[in-house]
């Protein structure tokens, strides 16, 4: 869960909506790093209603 104060109540986030840097790629495989947040990190989150779960909100996008 993500709190902002665009979402009131929390935003549901599922790990694959987590943007990370690619380390490498090369035809038809792409490496990217370790898709995790920490309790208190600051993130760019874009989100869509309704949400999942119970949460009004659900994240689409997140960056950190």
């Amino acid at each position: 869960m993500l709190d902002s104060t665009e979402t009131p109540g929390g935003c549901w986030v599922h790990f694959s909506v987590i943007v990370t840097p690619v380390i490498r790629e090369s035809p038809g495989v792409t490496l990217s790093e370790h898709k995790s947040l920490t309790v208190g990190q600051a993130v760019d989150l874009e989100w869509e209603a309704p949400g999942q779960d119970g949460f009004a909100f659900m994240a689409a996008e997140v960056r950190p």
